[in-house]
């Protein structure tokens, strides 16, 4: 594929091929385009400490010639916005990349430096120029054709490819019985020419006899969408996987829908509705959504009577909020801790109406909590606990004793209270505990576990 001709590109295309380029290098970026200021896109790129505490800032200017007075101040104004925004949201830069089709001269060299110093900036601030535009240009030939040459180059050989499927098949008698490898060649060639073109998507295809499992595999965490149809009494699913976080941002998935609840189903009902306000998981039986779905690949169509599952979500969005915390069980009338352990998010999901939804498990695993949340309203949180079906068997003591010594006193009149996991522990009221009487297996359990801790040392 021939270079880009990056002084040929209008600005905005230049600026939205690097990010997408910085995308595709790195999947779990976001993209930013500032919504005042001069323009630019800001890719951040998470550290080592996860998006609240640390991001790799990559800012892309769409300059091809020389630098004057007029862009690099520009280039000032943005590294001096993004240094606030860090400082007022509370997360820490720990490298800044300018990004832009141009090699500087050794006049230019110097500026950026002085100003970073100017600014008393600590961090690793850099420019890179021309070379990494075209470095990963070369790398992501299939961003280049779709933001420059409309994806003719990349959808011709695509069609190519799908010609010689077409009328070329492999050279059988005419009784001779198909076997699978016969059809291996062509299928290869197919997955080939599904993935030919797409910056944005990944696609592959199954065939069975059988629709798809509603449950995902843990390696399908890219995966957005499976679609499954029935063609004469065989299902054929093709499943959607982002390539990059900013895909979705790029390529939205539009779907209307209307969900249809039998009546009498409370319970269907009840999942709707936590669906609809929190963004929690969905299972509509078939013969109950219609509507339109708007997917990668040309598969988006009108369905009718069709069935609907929406899987759990885990959000790695940079959206500030702890990812763990301190939970407590205190007594009725005071502040005085009873049992404490730590819980981590596993899930977060926010709702249509701006309801909030989050799962949390203790760090033994032995339970799960749901927290609900509604937007615009005084902060009320709805407690759901589930205790988890694990045996104890062959854990550690000191693991579990913290969970047990909770479960068994996680009973009325005690009150629920969290905190955050470090420093002084300082819990605020959640709430009274969900269950009237106390578990006395988990009470016993947890003395059990405590002893055996204690003698261990």
């Amino acid at each position: 594929m021939a270079r880009v001709e990056w002084t040929r590109q209008s600005g905005e295309e230049v600026e939205a091929a690097v990010g997408m380029l910085l995308c595709s290098r790195f999947p779990n970026a976001v993209r930013v385009r500032p919504s005042q200021g001069d323009g630019g896109i800001d890719v951040f790129v998470p550290g080592p400490a996860g998006w609240a505490k640390q991001r790799v800032v990559w800012q892309i200017k769409r300059y091809c010639h020389n630098l004057g007075g007029t862009e690099k101040r520009a280039v000032q104004r943005s590294l001096a916005r993004v240094v606030e925004t860090s400082n007022d949201e509370g997360w820490q830069i720990t490298e800044w990349h300018l990004v832009m089709p141009l090699d500087l001269t050794d006049k230019n060299l110097g500026w950026l430096e002085a100003y970073a110093e100017q600014l008393s900036i600590e961090f690793r601030c850099e420019t890179i120029g021309l070379l990494l535009c075209d470095t990963m240009a070369a790398d992501y030939p299939k961003v280049i054709d779709y933001y420059f040459r409309d994806g003719k180059d990349r959808l011709q050989g695509a069609l190519d490819d799908l010609s010689k499927i077409l009328s070329h098949r492999l050279d059988r008698e005419q009784n001779d019985q198909l076997i699978p490898v016969d059809v291996m060649p062509d299928l290869a060639s197919i997955y080939r020419a599904l993935n030919a073109c797409d910056p944005f998507y990944k696609y592959s295809f199954e065939v069975s006899d059988q629709p798809p499992p509603d449950a995902v595999a843990p390696t399908d965490d890219a995966l957005i969408a499976a679609y499954a149809i029935c063609q004469d009494s065989v299902w054929v699913t093709f499943k959607i996987y982002a390539l990059s976080l900013a895909a979705l941002q790029e390529r939205l998935i539009v779907w209307r829908l209307q969900l249809a609840v039998p009546t009498g189903n409370d319970e269907l009902r009840q999942h709707v509705e936590k669906f609809i306000e929190h963004g929690a998981p969905l299972s509509m039986p078939p013969g109950t959504v219609k509507g339109f779905l708007d997917l990668p690949g040309g598969l988006g169509a009108d369905i009718s009577g069709a069935s609907l599952q929406v899987i759990d979500v885990v959000d790695h969005s940079p959206d500030g909020n702890e990812t763990a915390l301190a939970i407590a069980m205190l007594e009725p009338d005071s502040d005085t801790v009873i049992a404490s352990t730590t819980i981590k998010r596993t899930e977060l999901t926010v709702g249509q109406t701006g309801g909030v939804r989050s799962m949390w498990t203790d760090e033994a695993e032995l339970f799960t909590i749901e927290m609900l949340a509604k937007d615009g309203q005084p902060r009320e949180l709805t407690w759901n606990f589930r205790q988890e079906d694990r045996s104890l068997a062959g854990r550690r003591p000191a693991d579990i004793v913290d969970s047990l010594k909770f479960m068994g006193a996680m009973h009325e009149p005690n009150r629920i209270g969290i905190g955050l996991p470090y420093g002084p522990k300082e819990f605020t009221s959640g709430g009274t505990a969900p269950y009237r009487d106390r578990d006395m297996n988990a009470t016993r359990l947890g003395r059990v576990a405590e002893c055996l801790a204690l003698a261990c040392y």
